[in-house]
């Protein structure tokens, strides 16, 4: 019965994406912490190539959705795209409500690190209501906080990663409004993320004068370690905005040129990493989130020798091809969902980002299909799901699928509110539809809203007559406080874990 409980712990983990015990871990006290133990006798190559495969493996492995760094980190290290896609498109969630420029920049870096085109996403154009956000003086303005240097700079990356219409002059001259002769553009990371965005621009007058200076007030700025402070204090998210700034102006960071007493930027960025993630200690305490991000940006570049900003864009290549991955499975029961992905490549078999496609399903009765590949079966048969690349009518692909009959229907009996505090008793009828003597368990489990961790769970089990329709039960107590919610789902059993409910059934727990 113990092997049983377990099995079930960890399926039902699996199927809500999170996995007990897969966090991140401290050194213990007899581990390395020094540098050269940790990483002796292995190539810059090497190090990189570890610390990646950390990195992807800690956020796949999280339970937090993707932010836009972590999702252009993603792509950009991957050697399977066409997987990677699918699992940036999934994870990487969409700011619906942006009020700021930099909200926006978010969802345009985000969506096209996921193979989405930002000018035409759920019927928003966050490239176009950013590129009007530009004021008479050049810079992007939205919300009460972006005037800033910085918000001009990932703007500009932003729309210069889209190829969209902006007045790039006025852009770049309300930028070089800001450089300062004693802090650059405001200090060590603010002067990387600016320097970055005008070497896109080096046609126009000052440009190159301007990421001279940048540079020569970088290196003037590097420490004996090889990295760079912030308010009075080494950290690794300065190190990390060098990196990508020098890489994207076409330097070498681990040169001779910028390596002090024989440590590199990489060595002094690897001296925060933590097992698989990276801590930014100070006077007001340990950050791990964006220097983690920040870091996996800048590694992801070292392992590629080139900027994610200059090679995650619009390429303007005519589509040559669609084709849908092939799902996990094509048969559905009745009421059940599948998504499905497609992906536009060109003649060279590239994936090729910024082509919106469009779905249709052949019978509707039988299944629907929404606008982001998202199938709902509604009656048993057979139905063929069609994929088009807007715009090129001739370049489709199609999927046949099976919907199958409900073995049986499940409804729940009792729809009353569950409140924290209380007792959670769940009450469902479940009728055998397909005339067989057959077993069905009802598990009910208890989630931790926030991290998606199973708290408590109970199940019932009984064997069903042909055609039977009776009632089961399951329930427990609910913790007094805290966020919760319970799902419910029915298997033929514990032990061969057969899916009978298509869908687990969401009860919300009200605080």
């Amino acid at each position: 019965m113990k092997r049983k409980i377990m099995s079930l712990v960890i399926i039902l983990s699996m199927i809500l994406g999170f996995i007990p015990g897969l966090q991140p871990k401290a050194y213990a006290a007899d581990e390395p912490t020094v540098l050269e133990d940790v990483y002796e006798d292995k190539t810059d190559e090497e190090k990189i190539a570890e610390a990646i495969e950390a990195l992807r493996d800690y956020y796949l492995n999280s339970d937090k959705d993707f932010t836009f760094r972590v999702a252009l980190s993603y792509h950009f290290t991957s050697d399977n795209l066409e997987n990677d896609l699918a699992i940036i498109g999934q994870r990487f969630k969409v700011n619906e409500n942006p009020d700021s420029a930099s909200a926006y920049v978010g969802n345009i870096m985000g969506l096209m690190a996921a193979g989405k085109d930002p000018r035409n996403y759920n019927g928003q154009n966050y490239v176009k209501t950013l590129a009007e956000s530009q004021n008479k003086e050049g810079k992007f303005i939205i919300g009460q906080r972006d005037d800033h240097p910085t918000t001009i700079a990932f703007s500009m990356l932003a729309l210069d990663m889209a190829k969209a219409d902006y007045d790039v002059e006025k852009a770049v001259n309300a930028l070089l409004s800001y450089w300062d002769e004693k802090t650059g553009f405001g200090g060590v990371d603010d002067t990387a993320m600016c320097i970055m965005a005008l070497g896109n621009h080096k046609d126009i007058t000052g440009v190159e004068a301007a990421i001279t200076k940048g540079i020569a007030y970088l290196k003037a700025n590097q420490k004996a370690s090889g990295g760079f402070e912030a308010w009075g204090e080494e950290n690794p998210c300065s190190i990390s905005a060098v990196i990508q700034s020098l890489i994207a102006l076409g330097e070498d960071p681990l040169s001779e040129e910028w390596t002090k007493n024989g440590n590199t930027m990489l060595d002094a960025l690897l001296a925060y990493k933590v097992d698989d993630y990276f801590e930014n200690p100070s006077q007001w305490g340990t950050e791990t989130v964006m220097a983690t991000e920040q870091a996996f940006c800048a590694l992801a570049d070292l392992y590629r020798g080139k900027s994610m900003f200059h090679e995650i864009v619009m390429k303007d290549v005519e589509p040559h091809e669609v084709r849908i991955q092939q799902p996990p499975y094509t048969t559905i029961k009745e009421n059940g969902k599948l998504k499905l992905r497609a992906n536009v490549y060109n003649p060279d078999g590239e994936i090729i980002l910024g082509h919106s496609l469009l779905w249709e399903s052949s019978d509707p009765a039988v299944a629907e299909i929404d606008s982001e590949g998202l199938v709902t079966a509604k009656s048993a048969g057979k139905v063929t799901i069609t994929v088009t690349v807007e715009g090129h009518d001739s370049i489709k692909d199609t999927i046949e699928l099976t919907v199958e009959p409900e073995e049986f229907k499940v409804t729940r009996i009792d729809t009353g509110k569950i409140k924290n505090g209380s007792e959670a008793r769940l009450e469902f009828n479940i009728r055998e539809n397909m005339e067989q003597t057959r077993s069905a368990t009802l598990i009910v489990a208890l989630y931790d809203k926030n991290t998606n961790k199973m708290i408590n769970y109970a199940f019932a089990t009984k064997e069903y007559q042909p055609g039977e329709s009776t009632n089961l039960g399951a329930g427990f107590l609910v913790p007094e406080t805290g966020n919760h919610i319970i799902k419910c789902f029915v298997w033929e059993d514990l032990e061969n874990q057969n899916v009978i409910l298509a869908n687990p059934i969401d009860i919300d727990v009200e605080k």
